[in-house]
C-alpha cells in the first residue's frame, strides 16, 4: 500500500510549483487522490518518485550541443583537416594573400590577380571616426566601424561591398587606409613592423578566415536570413565572436605565458587543474586528431628573430600541456603565443581574429542570401522554472 502525500510536498519532490503539478494531473502524467474531505489532493508518494526520477533522467540525457545542420559549399572540417572551397587552409596559408583566400571564400575563385583591395578614403575616414567615438572593447570598435561603412555602400554590388566593408576592419584601430592587409594589421601596433611579424600575421589571418558553422558565422546567417544589410549580418557575427569563449580565447594564453615567466609550465597548468578549470589554448570539439592551424602559425612564430626567451616560454607551455594533457593545443594557443612572442597587446590576438574572421562570415551571409529566406526557426521546450513565484 502506498503512502499518499500533500500537494505541497509533491510539488517540492519534483521541484515544480504546484501549478506544474496540476498541469501534469491534466495531462494524465499523474494521478491525483481526493482526501477524505473531498477538497484535499493527494499523490501517492511511488507515482510521484518514479516522474521525478524520469525528469532527472531526461535532463542529464539532453545533449550539450544541440546541432544545426545546413548545406555549404564555403568550408569543409575533417578531424585534422581545413578546406576553404576544396583547397587546404594550411597550403592556402603559406603561398596567397589573406585578400586572395577571402575572396576565394567569397567567389569560389583561387586568383593571381587580386591585390590590396582599393580604398575609398570617405569610407575609411567614417569608420575611423564611428569607432573612435564609440571605444571600448576590439568588437565594439569593429562593429561601431562596419556599421558606419555599411551606410555608404548598402545596396551596392556584393563583392565591392564586401571589400569595402572587410577592407576598413584596421581602420578600425587606426591603420593606414591602404596596402596589403597583413601589413596593414601589423601596422596597428607598429607602422615599420618587420616582415616576419608581417608574415606571422598574414598567416594566422588566412588560418582564421573562416571554420565553417561556428558560432560567429551562424549568428550571421540567421541574420542575413531576414535579408539584413551585410553590414548589419557582420556585427551579428561579431557580437557572438565577441564572447571570452570564441575570439576572446586566445587573449587568456597570451595571459598564461605571462605567467609562465615567472613560473614554469608545469605549475601553471596544475594551477588550472586544481581549480578545475579548462587550460586556456587546448582541446577543440572537431579536431580529434589535432588542430592543423596550430603547426603553420607557431612556425611562422619560431622564424621571428630575437626573440628566443619568450619562444623557450612557448614550447615549455606546449611541452608540459602535452604531459599534462589528454588534450593537443587549438588556434587559441597558437593566436596567443603569436601575439605574447611578438610583444604584442594582449588584446591583439582578438584584432587578428576578429579582422580574420570577418572574411568568412561575409562569405557565409553572401551564401545565405542565395537560399530562402527566414528558413531558421528552431522549436523551445517550455519547462517552468522551479524558482518563479507562485503568485
Amino acid at each position: 500500500m502506498t503512502t499518499l502525500i500533500s500537494a505541497a510536498e509533491a510539488a517540492q519532490r519534483l521541484g515544480v510549483q504546484p501549478a506544474t503539478l496540476y498541469a501534469y494531473v491534466s495531462r494524465g502524467r499523474v494521478a491525483r487522490v481526493l482526501g477524505v474531505d473531498g477538497r484535499r489532493s493527494l499523490f501517492a508518494t511511488d507515482e510521484i518518485d518514479a516522474l521525478a526520477a524520469a525528469g532527472r533522467r531526461a535532463a542529464t540525457a539532453r545533449p550539450s550541443l544541440i546541432p544545426v545542420q545546413i548545406d555549404t559549399a564555403v568550408t569543409e572540417l575533417g578531424e585534422s583537416t581545413l578546406r576553404f572551397r576544396g583547397h587546404d587552409a594550411t597550403e592556402l596559408s603559406k603561398s596567397a594573400t589573406f585578400e586572395q583566400v577571402a575572396e576565394l571564400l567569397w567567389s569560389g575563385d583561387l586568383r593571381d590577380d587580386v591585390g590590396p583591395w582599393p580604398s575609398s578614403e570617405g569610407v575609411h575616414l567614417d569608420a575611423q571616426h564611428a569607432a573612435d567615438a564609440v571605444g571600448g572593447s576590439v568588437f565594439s570598435r569593429l562593429s561601431a566601424a562596419m556599421l558606419a561603412a555599411g551606410r555608404l555602400v548598402e545596396g551596392g554590388d556584393s563583392m565591392m561591398s564586401a571589400r569595402i566593408l572587410v577592407g576598413c576592419a584596421p581602420t578600425a584601430f587606426g591603420a593606414p587606409t591602404n596596402g596589403p592587409m597583413a601589413r596593414r594589421v601589423a601596422s596597428i601596433w607598429s607602422q615599420g613592423a618587420d616582415r616576419r611579424v608581417v608574415g606571422a600575421i598574414g598567416r594566422a589571418l588566412i588560418l582564421l578566415a573562416d571554420h565553417e558553422l561556428a558560432t560567429c558565422t551562424f549568428a550571421a546567417r540567421v541574420a542575413a536570413s531576414t535579408r539584413a544589410e551585410l553590414a548589419g549580418c557582420l556585427v551579428a557575427g561579431l557580437s557572438a565572436l565577441s564572447g571570452p569563449l570564441h575570439g576572446g580565447a586566445a587573449r587568456s594564453v597570451h595571459h598564461m605565458m605571462v605567467d609562465s615567466e615567472a613560473s614554469d609550465g608545469a605549475d601553471i597548468i596544475a594551477s588550472y587543474r586544481a581549480r578545475r578549470q579548462p587550460v586556456p589554448g587546448f582541446g577543440h570539439k572537431v579536431y580529434k586528431s589535432g588542430d592543423p592551424r596550430v603547426a603553420p602559425i607557431l612556425e611562422a612564430v619560431r622564424a621571428l628573430s630575437g626573440r628566443g626567451d619568450r619562444i623557450a616560454v612557448v614550447d615549455d607551455v606546449l611541452q608540459q600541456g602535452a604531459e599534462r594533457l589528454p588534450v593537443a593545443p587549438n588556434v587559441d594557443f597558437a593566436l596567443g603565443a603569436l601575439s605574447y612572442v611578438a610583444d604584442l597587446p594582449s588584446d591583439a590576438a582578438s584584432v587578428m581574429f576578429s579582422i580574420a574572421r570577418l572574411a568568412g562570415i561575409t562569405a557565409h551571409v553572401l551564401e545565405e542570401y542565395q537560399a530562402p529566406p527566414l528558413r531558421f526557426r528552431t522549436t523551445a521546450r517550455y519547462t517552468p522554472s522551479s524558482a518563479a513565484s507562485d503568485s
